[in-house]
């Protein structure tokens, strides 16, 4: 079973970001960017998830 099925969509969005800027995870990034396009979203969805996500997370610090 994928870990990420517990998390919620921006927080899947919000790893595969990280992920996406460490570079050294190549596999954790399709891993993430697939488990949302099971969930139904598209590209253009993944990066708005993120994008709020991120926002989100520098608004609580």
């Amino acid at each position: 079973m994928n870990q990420t099925n517990n998390n919620t969509n921006e927080q899947v969005a919000e790893q595969l970001i990280e992920a996406y800027m460490q570079e050294k995870q190549g596999s954790r990034v399709d891993s993430l960017r697939q488990e949302l396009y099971q969930r139904g979203y598209k590209r253009s969805d993944i990066v708005q998830l993120a994008i709020v996500s991120i926002l989100r997370s520098r608004q609580s610090r």
